[in-house]
Parts: C-alpha cells; structure tokens; sequence
C-alpha cells in the first residue's frame, strides 16, 4: 500500500507527533520520546466518558476539543459515536497535516476542524456550549492558565477534561502560601491551598509549540485544580497522575511532569455566596453580655483615641485569657461553639482597629437587648468620625438602618440603607430586606 502514498507529502506536512495515524498494515506518526503517551490519553478519556454516558446518551451529545493539533485524538474520541464533534486548532498547518494523512490513507471522519485560538472560542461559537470540553497538550503553550480555562469553561456545558504538562505542587517554597497571604474570605470557609506558575519563553516555530512567540506558563497541579473550581466545575478528579504519565514515557530522555484533570459543571457557584454567608455570620453573631458591657461603658466613657484602644485591648486580652491566634484559627474559649471560628474572627479583628471594631459588636447587642437609641450612639461614634475604618463604617450603616426602622423612622432608616450599598455594593441584600 505504501507505493500508492506521496510519502515526500506526507514527510513535509509532518511531524506526526501526537498519535499513529493507521489504516491496514500501514502506520504515520508517533514520537519514540513520547512512548505511549498518546494511547493513555485516548484510553483514559475514552474510559471515562464512557463510564459517565451509555451510547444511548453519547449519541445525543456534543464535544469540543481545543488545540487538537492533527486531530488523531479527536478522530479517534469521535468513534464513541457523538452527535457532534468539533476540534479547534490555531495553526492551519496542523489541521492540514491531519486533512493529508486522513486523504493519503483513505479515513474518513465526522470531525469539524475549525482554525482558531483558545481566546477566539466566544466569538467563534456566539454563546453555543458544548456537552463535553477537552484541552490536551495546549495550556503549557499558553501564557495564563486562569484565563484559559475560563475560556473553556464559558463553552462548557457539563464535562471538562484538562491534560498538561504541570509542575508538582511541592516544588514550591516552604514559605509561599505565608508570602501569599491566604487571608481573603474563601480562606475562612476552605483549606488553604494555592497555586502556581513557572514561566518561561516560547517560540512560535515548531508545529506543537505556542502560536507565537511568547511567554508561557507552566501550571502547578493545584492551580488547574483551583481554575475548575473558581469556574463552577465540581466532582473534580485526577484521571492520570504525574506518576502514570511518567511510566507511559518508558525509558526516554524526556521526564516532564504531566497531569489529567476533569471536572464536571455544578448550577451553582461556590464562591457566589461567601461574602453573604461571611456577612450574614458576622452580623448575627453577639457577643458575651459580660463583656459587651464592659466595652459599652468603655467606650460611653470616651478618651483619648490610643488609651481607650488600650483599654478595649485589654478588656478582650482578659476575656480571651490572653491567647493570640492566627487567620482561620478558633480560641479554645469557642472550640466547641457551633459558630466558634466566627467568634473567634470577629475577637481576632478587634485588634486591628479597637475602638471602630468593638463599637460593631456592642452596637449588635445593644439592639439585641431593645437599647434601640444607645445602639444609635454607639453608631455614630464611628459613621459620624472621619477616617474610621470602613467595614465597621458599612456595618454599622447596616446597625443603623436596622435600629431607625424599628424605632418606625423610616426615612432615617433607608438613608442608611443607601449609604451601606453605596459603601459595600455587595453586602447580602437579604440581611437588610
């Protein structure tokens, strides 16, 4: 059969890198480097879409995969028997090379081959998803893996499968997730994990690198893991781990670090609601009687702004026995409430600006208690004082609000409903409603 083949044609649109082309006894591709690197790919994805769809399902599907290069991978997937199977690629020589090699050894195929870039997805499809989303092999060219991923997710309906080459998560500093300050809201509600990239250049020469010269990036594992997340995507899993891909290379000179991840996509978001949860918990949560009095009469006893910090200081460090705790840590004092790391955030915080802090929580109880107008004052002492600190100011925006309408001045209590969403668009609406 290979007397009948325009072999020089063949040679010139190569290489054939990333799967063995076949049809009879006759083979075109493959990269001894890469040992069967390919065959785990296909037999891995294959495996589990099979595993999630019966062919019945299958056949009403739809699938995308970016950066497909010749598309032998794509082809290949294609034979589980899909409605539609679409593959991007960004260079028009790669999708020829695949047209030649399909044309010398007479494969037919029902793949769409479409020349464009991962960032071109939205304009190329005007808002349509597809059922399944795979990427293999491109996000090492790419100089965000975020942006990336986002990218794919936007054209995804239910099923994402993500394979790159990665750096191992604990080649990181000792000391990076300190440096990064794992400190925002996410942090108080999920373990502290993190991310990151080595970058590097890239040039634009080679059929299988970046589509341009560039900068790439070269994901940590944790880092794709948290883009599936931050992008709704759950049920997130390790299809091939480092260690497998490394056995698939056999003995060759080429030891990269390489990974498989899927995810599948959840309605909701996880991070669309902590904020509101982080502020919903903050704002119900009282204080001990005991001492929100104590700082009540503090305050009410006024002085000069760094004594009676002190003093609140001290009446917290007594109430506290002392104990220092970091960011995400409980006080043993609430080890065993139900909402002890709440406690224990709003306790941490009051060291940080006293007087404007205590001011929150006496406010709180205050109102708990019916002291409608000493809630009131306390208030004021901090939205009515220049350069206070701005969440106590939108809290306390929050307090008032609430206080004025149960005192039935309604005109006073939407003034600060207005000036809390003009301070905090994001506070939850559902606390002031």
């Amino acid at each position: 059969m290979t007397e009948n083949l325009d072999i020089e044609l063949i040679n010139a649109f190569g290489p054939y890198t990333h799967g063995i082309w076949s049809k009879g006894k006759v083979y075109i591709g493959g990269d001894s480097s890469l040992g069967f690197r390919s065959d785990l790919l296909l037999n891995v994805i294959s495996g589990y879409l099979s595993s999630l769809f019966s062919k019945d399902n299958i056949s009403k599907l739809s699938l995308l995969d970016v950066g497909c290069y010749d598309g032998w991978l794509t082809h290949e997937i294609s034979k589980l028997g899909f409605n539609k199977v679409v593959g991007i690629e960004p260079r028009q020589k790669n999708i020829k090379k695949g047209e030649i090699v399909r044309s010398c050894l007479g494969i037919d195929t029902n793949v769409q081959f479409i020349k464009g870039q991962i960032n071109d997805l939205g304009s190329i499809f005007g808002g349509q998803k597809f059922d399944i989303v795979i990427c293999c092999g491109l996000m090492h060219h790419m100089s965000s893996t975020i942006d990336s991923i986002a990218a794919l997710s936007n054209v995804c309906k239910d099923v994402l499968i993500v394979n790159t080459i990665c750096l191992p998560d604990e080649v990181a500093p000792q000391d990076l997730g300190e440096r990064l300050e794992l400190k925002d809201i996410p942090y108080f509600y999920k373990d502290k994990s993190f991310g990151f990239s080595g970058f590097k250049f890239e040039s634009g020469y080679y059929d299988g690198s970046a589509a341009c010269d560039s900068i790439v990036g070269i994901p940590s594992e944790n880092l794709i893991k948290m883009c599936f997340e931050i992008n709704s995507f759950g049920d997130i899993s390790t299809l091939v781990d480092q260690d497998k891909f490394q056995q698939s290379l056999g003995s060759t000179y080429r030891k990269f670090n390489e990974v498989m991840i899927a995810g599948r996509k959840k309605e909701k978001q996880e991070f669309d609601n902590l904020g509101h949860l982080y502020e919903s918990e903050l704002a119900n949560y009282l204080i001990d009687k005991e001492l929100g009095f104590d700082l009540f009469q503090l305050i009410s006893n006024g002085g000069s702004d760094n004594k009676l910090d002190q003093l609140i200081i001290k009446s917290v460090d007594s109430y506290l026995n002392n104990e220092k705790i970091s960011f995400g840590g409980v006080y043993s004092k609430f080890k065993e409430m139900k909402y002890g790391k709440i406690a224990s955030e709003i306790f941490r915080n009051i060291y940080y600006c006293p007087h404007d802090k205590a001011c929150v929580e006496v406010a709180k109880l205050l109102i708990s208690e019916n002291k409608i107008d000493e809630a009131i004052n306390v208030g004021l002492l901090v939205t009515k004082k220049l350069n206070s600190d701005w969440r106590s100011v939108y809290r306390l925006f929050y307090v008032l609000s609430k206080a004025y309408c149960i005192k039935n001045n309604f005109a006073e209590s939407n003034r600060y409903k207005d000036l809390l969403f003009k301070s905090n668009p994001n506070f939850p609406k559902s606390l002031i409603d």
